[in-house]
């Protein structure tokens, strides 16, 4: 389970559900008392911004920035560079949630800026019959409200 921004030959793909993302800056960030209104692409161009690894940094390509400052293979360690207040970057929502509530993280313009990332279950297609694999994705299935794949 997990979010695939890249489709393989030979899986397949059953979407769970979406998350939302949102673009952050820690307390120490010379962004972080900006009004939303007042920040604009050229700005957050220049800044240095978190990009994930795992995603291509497809989370940052968007600002078309040559200033990916950092690119991260997990998400506390994004979460980690965005508080330390040098850098920006996506987190999904209910990971910043915390940090929000304390003070110590603020989204940037959110309506512009979020978006939602799909996550789904995966499996080899010459597995889906073993029993095993079977039980995990009907269960899988199930759990998040998505019909189960015909076998």
């Amino acid at each position: 389970m997990g979010s695939f921004p890249r489709v393989a030959l030979g899986l397949e793909y059953r979407h769970l559900y979406e998350e939302r993302q949102l673009f952050y800056r820690g307390a120490g960030h010379p962004l972080f008392t900006a009004c939303d209104d007042a920040i604009d692409f050229d700005e957050l161009r220049s800044r240095r911004i978190v990009g994930r690894r795992y995603w291509g940094a497809r989370d940052v390509k968007g600002f078309a920035s040559h200033r990916v400052g950092a690119e991260v293979s997990d998400m506390e360690s994004a979460a980690a560079l965005i508080l330390s207040g040098a850098f920006l970057g996506c987190l999904p929502k209910h990971c910043a949630r915390p940090w929000v509530k304390a003070g110590a993280l603020r989204a940037i313009a959110p309506a512009r800026l979020g978006y939602r990332a799909p996550f789904q279950m995966v499996w080899r297609r010459d597995r889906a019959e073993l029993p095993r694999v079977r039980m995990m994705i009907d269960a899988i299935a199930r759990s998040h409200g998505a019909a189960a794949p015909k076998p």
